[in-house]
């Protein structure tokens, strides 16, 4: 997928407007536009002030710090917690190890059914399709670096993908019982 393609995929799962996300990228509107219509691409820091827009939860924000396209079979990314932030209960849909350290602030991590307190400098290995949630234990800003040997997709927006195309094979199924259009005549194939 070319990266106009791509970024606008990801401004419309983030219910984000062209506007919100040229603020957010300090830029044009129509440089937006330009890009996701791959009439231009954009330069080297822009390009990384793209990819770096975060994913928001209730006073916790994650960052790409790697543009995707450049690293393809490795992600990092830091989580920021504010005072009493923390992040939703999230899970991988397939097995994918997470390793952490925690650069400054208390945080507690819950992965299944355990609960790890954890200082700076501290680290933990964990399995990201166990459910996980993070919460900033401390009266600071914390902050905690993932890095992960696969490239970086929102956990949220594989499982949509992955309800859809089931929902839709169900549908499909449904219909050809019921003397719906016959897989030869099935446009999507």
């Amino acid at each position: 997928m070319e990266l106009g393609r791509k970024l606008k995929f990801h401004r419309t799962v983030r219910s984000m407007t062209v506007r919100e996300l040229a603020k957010k990228a300090s830029c044009s509107n129509s440089l937006i536009s330009q890009i996701e219509q791959n009439r231009v691409s954009p330069s080297f820091p822009k390009y990384t002030t793209l990819n770096r827009f975060p994913r928001e939860w209730s006073r916790a924000k994650m960052y790409r710090l790697l543009p995707s396209e450049l690293t393809s079979t490795f992600t990092a990314l830091l989580l920021r917690l504010e005072k009493n932030g923390f992040t939703p209960v999230r899970r991988a849909p397939s097995s994918i190890k997470d390793f952490c350290v925690v650069l400054q602030g208390t945080v507690i991590c819950c992965v299944g059914t355990e609960e790890y307190l954890l200082e700076p400098g501290e680290t933990l290995l964990f399995d990201a399709i166990f459910p996980h949630q993070w919460f900033n234990h401390g009266e600071q800003v914390a902050e905690v670096l993932f890095t992960s040997p696969v490239a970086f997709q929102l956990f949220e927006t594989v499982e949509k993908d992955l309800r859809w195309r089931e929902h839709f094979r169900k549908t499909k199924r449904k219909m050809r019982r019921h003397g719906g259009p016959s897989s030869s005549a099935d446009p999507s194939r």
